[in-house]
């Protein structure tokens, strides 16, 4: 049996000409998330009512595809979009799934306009907006793709088409799951090779320390040498301690830091480098431990711990009374979040629900003016927002 979708497509073993054919492009593409895959569902599905955004870290538009209006990259090019975008509430429900998807990816979710905007729609700036911009097109499914939703498919019908119906949503819901998992196995090779490439600085590394961190402070490698070099110098293995080592680094105004290994003066460097990857890009940190000679050795890093002591909750320069007016609770909840507990577990040791955390969380970022809790941990080294 075959599903409709809208006017032009219709959805039985064409499905699995586009399945076929969406694997090949995931052979093929450098990108993936590109005009050809619109192209794929032009040419097996019949789709060409869709278009396709792009956001970077910060959401700001940085690429734009269309099948449905040939003037419509001009929108994007003169902020046009962007600027509309930014006020409707489609674009929030999306941010509010990229929040809510902390614990990982999730399934492709369809974001309906005509269910966002359930009363007025006809009059609505989003159908407006379609209808003056994408030629005559007023009904919506957006689906937001990746971690942090920064890839939005849009599928598009017209006034005389009619809202999308249950059985097209179903359609429209299996064929972005097809491209999700799709879209999974091109990151997984994109991975492997930035691993790949990772290991081999590794092993070009020798009597050199390396250890790899990303955004979150989470280790991504970590060879013996600097292994042997962490379990001597840090307290323990949590993601402020290892934002502590970090941040030694970079208040070194040479972005250099010395250290002992074995009993050999060392050097420490920190490196930033941005995921080469354009949709899930993220910085990682490459912190290199080499050995110098004596007479070239910079000062000693502080001894075990040292490192950590202004991240313990009991430190009076953290969170003191004078940030941004937080409550007592509130920094107390602040630092442990600083430190790098779970909200499950500050629960537990507060004695609080874990709802009551997120909410202190989520007041305690609105007044440090921070987005997060990695932001946060910078901030309480003092090389986060607010901080000179």
């Amino acid at each position: 049996m075959s599903v409709d979708l809208g006017v032009h497509c219709s959805v039985g073993d064409e499905y699995i000409e586009f399945s076929n054919a969406l694997f090949r492009h995931l052979a093929d593409s450098a990108l993936f998330f590109d005009a050809g895959l619109m192209m794929l569902l032009k040419n097996t599905l019949h789709i060409e009512k869709t278009q396709l955004l792009f956001y970077d870290n910060a959401y700001r538009l940085q690429n734009f595809y269309s099948m449905t209006r040939a003037g419509a990259p001009s929108l994007f090019t003169q902020g046009c979009y962007h600027q509309f975008y930014l006020r409707n509430p489609i674009y929030h429900k999306i941010l509010s799934l990229a929040r809510g998807d902390h614990r990982g990816p999730h399934a492709p979710h369809l974001c309906v306009s005509t269910d966002i905007i359930p009363e007025g729609y006809d009059s609505s700036e989003f159908a407006v907006f379609l209808q003056k911009n994408f030629d005559g097109m007023k009904y919506a499914i957006v689906v937001p793709f990746g971690q942090l939703k920064r890839l939005r498919l849009t599928f598009m019908k017209s006034s005389e088409e009619g809202d999308f119906t249950e059985r097209e949503r179903q359609t429209v819901q299996m064929i972005c799951s097809t491209i999700d998992a799709a879209y999974r196995a091109f990151l997984s090779r994109y991975h492997s090779q930035r691993d790949s490439a990772i290991k081999s600085r590794l092993l070009a590394a020798k009597d050199t320390g390396l250890l790899v961190l990303d955004g979150q402070m989470r280790t991504l490698f970590c060879n013996s040498v600097m292994e042997n070099y962490l379990a001597s110098m840090l307290r323990d293995d949590s993601p402020a301690s290892r934002l502590a080592l970090v941040s030694a680094c970079l208040q070194d105004p040479a972005g250099e830091h010395g250290c002992l290994a074995g009993g050999r003066p060392c050097r420490l460097t920190v490196s930033l480098e941005m995921d080469g990857f354009p949709y899930e890009s993220e910085p990682n940190y490459y912190i290199t431990m080499t050995p110098v000679a004596p007479e070239d050795a910079p000062a000693a890093l502080p001894a075990r711990g040292a490192l950590q002591d202004k991240m313990d909750p009991g430190s009076p320069g953290l969170f003191g009374p004078e940030e941004a007016g937080l409550s007592s609770r509130e920094r107390e909840v602040a630092a442990e979040i600083a430190s790098g507990k779970s909200y499950r577990d500050i629960a537990g040791q507060m004695y609080l629900s874990e709802n009551t955390v997120r909410k202190h969380a989520q007041n305690i970022f609105k007044k440090l003016g921070v987005r997060n809790r990695t932001q946060l941990m910078y901030r309480s080294l003092g090389i986060g927002p607010g901080r000179s």
